[in-house]
């Protein structure tokens, strides 16, 4: 700038000093934003501030353009206003933001495939979890083609799904895996023996081996993780434990959003702490995968609960069975206390509760003194279930049946009210997501609504759309290595939900109403009845949860570039 205004020594003074003074009011700005309110948690990243920042300086830019303009109507400024702001960036180094400290982020999968063929328990995963989270994302898998049915004592019965052909590895493509493992439930048995030979693992191996075998699986699974760090000299900044059978009903906030002191988890599930998912920082994650903390760490693992026979705590009944006394007394050594109260009382009644999964869970975060919180991931299992069979004896072969009561769990509100007493180690209330603190019976009806046979969402499965990629690779050829929202115009249109489909209302009807929608959980339908009064139930503060709809917007034909697609007909959804 200053070579272009050469030979005016007073016009180059007056440009100088209002550079100086915009530069000044820019870095006043920036330092005044990074000192409010420190108090508040503020998720201001470093793109954001670059974002400013290079805002900022166009504005600086183009004034200094106006004003070369003015003093010298033939400055080659004018020619090109853009190429102006461009150069002045450039010189200053801002033309690209500085480099933003992109968070790498592993998730670890573990156990069977089970419902991750379904379409809409892939493509979730992928775009409500993986893409929404954002960062850099690894992904490790051990996997296992096989599955177990409960039957308590030893493994449970093992079956093969009836997965097709390539069905399975071509929907693992859409996550994009880093690594990934197969192990066989039928002889893991040896390669648990083999790394964790100790006897306290033996006894939990033996009494109560479908649980142990999901930690096991899950510890491995960590360990590649842990490779993958040494290999390539770094550290991942977050570890996501997720299943590949759940399905995500909405996107999730990215990772920025969530604060690092704590591990994050859902509060669906069945008591107050649901291990089936959790957000962890780095910081925290060595703990709760290593498996000695859990089975050889005192007051964590015991045996209990619903998935373990009280026989196997009972000394009688395992001396019937012959069962040596040294493997008697190491056994009873880790029963759950109220399964040997139950056991010595006279009715052979009372709770059971200290063995489930959720409470191990609560006793290992509690011994590791592991900061928790609560936020809004509206996760649930899906079930890949044999269809019953159909007029004419003709079976599908297997649906996918989405656990949609399970979201309308809602612990936050108790976790956080009653505070240490349930958990010592709660963090501070932090809800960095505005649009709900906690899961609600909206959750629950959206999910029993686009999971509705009749609601117009029927996505393409992994396969299916991989065989039309290759056929038409310009058109749907998409890259898993970026993410796939970004490529939204290269995907099958039926794979992304309609999103002006699932827009929810809860509408207060006024005194004079005839009726209302009203959804009942029982037939899972949506039925005319009369009103609740919500203006006097608890002094109108309350609303019946059941009383709400969904207003589904749609136009009478779909515009012309999503015709021949190969969607539903809009009239299917009545």
């Amino acid at each position: 700038i200053m070579q272009q205004q050469r030979g005016k020594s007073s016009g180059g003074l007056v440009l100088g000093l209002i550079v100086l003074v915009l530069l000044l009011m820019v870095t006043m700005n920036l330092l005044f934003e990074s000192h409010s309110s420190p108090d508040s948690y503020t998720t201001t990243t470093n793109f954001g501030k670059a974002f400013k920042l290079n805002n900022s300086m166009t504005m600086v830019a183009q004034i200094i353009d106006a004003y070369s303009r003015s003093t010298n109507p033939n400055s080659t400024l004018d020619k090109h206003d853009e190429t102006s702001v461009s150069n002045l960036l450039t010189a200053l180094n801002l033309q690209n933001p500085p480099s933003v400290n992109i968070k790498n982020i592993a998730y670890v999968f573990a156990g069977s495939a089970r419902s991750f063929i379904c379409p809409k328990v892939h493509w979730s995963l992928r775009t409500n979890l993986i893409d929404a989270l954002g960062g850099q994302p690894r992904v490790f898998i051990r996997i296992s083609t096989e599955d177990n049915l409960n039957t308590k004592t030893g493994m449970g019965k093992i079956w093969a799904p009836s997965y097709k052909g390539r069905e399975l590895n071509e929907t693992l493509r859409v996550l994009n895996p880093t690594t990934i493992e197969y192990f066989s439930l039928s002889t893991q048995l040896d390669e648990m023996r083999k790394v964790y030979p100790d006897p306290v693992h033996e006894v939990f191996r033996m009494n109560d081996r479908r649980r142990y075998s999901m930690y096991f699986h899950r510890c491995m699974a960590y360990r590649m993780v842990l490779r993958y760090e040494e290999e390539h000299r770094m550290k991942f900044d977050w570890v996501v434990l997720v299943r590949l059978d759940a399905q995500w009903l909405d996107p999730v906030l990215p990772i920025e959003s969530y604060a690092s002191d704590r591990v994050w988890l859902t509060e669906t599930g069945y008591v107050l702490l649901n291990d089936q998912f959790m957000l962890i920082p780095r910081q925290f994650s060595d703990y709760l995968y290593d498996l000695d903390t859990k089975v050889v760490q005192e007051g964590v693992y015991c045996l209990g609960g619903p998935d373990v026979e009280t026989w196997k705590c009972d000394a009688a009944a395992l001396r019937s069975r012959g069962v040596e006394e040294a493997t008697i007394q190491q056994t009873l050594r880790h029963c759950c206390e109220d399964v040997l109260r139950l056991l010595a009382s006279k009715d052979r009644t009372g709770p059971n509760e200290e063995g489930f999964s959720e409470t191990i869970h609560l006793r290992h975060l509690a011994k590791g003194k592991i900061p928790v919180a609560l936020g809004y991931f509206p996760v649930l299992l899906t079930r890949l279930q044999a269809a019953p069979k159909q007029r004419g004896g003709q079976a599908q072969t297997q649906v996918c049946n989405p656990e949609c009561g399970r979201l309308y769990y809602n612990a936050k509100e108790y976790f956080f009210t009653a505070g240490l007493s349930v958990y010592p180690y709660a963090a501070d209330p932090v809800w960095p997501d505005t649009r709900y603190r906690a899961l609600t019976t909206r959750d629950q009806v959206l999910c029993e609504l686009v999971n509705h046979p009749q609601f117009p969402w029927t996505p393409i499965s992994a396969e299916a759309f991989h065989a039309l990629a290759a056929k038409q690779p310009a058109r749907f050829g998409v890259d898993y290595a970026r993410s796939v929202i970004a490529q939204q115009s290269r995907l099958h249109p039926s794979i992304l939900p309609p999103a002006h489909l699932l827009a929810a209302w809860r509408l207060h009807p006024c005194w004079n109403a005839e009726g209302c929608l009203t959804y009942s959980f029982s037939a899972k339908k949506i039925i005319w009845d009369q009103c609740n009064d919500h203006f006097r139930k608890r002094g109108g503060l309350r609303m019946d949860p059941s009383q709400m709809f969904f207003l589904a917007v749609y136009p009478p034909k779909y515009p012309s570039y999503l015709q021949g697609q190969g969607l539903p007909a809009i009239s299917a959804f009545d």
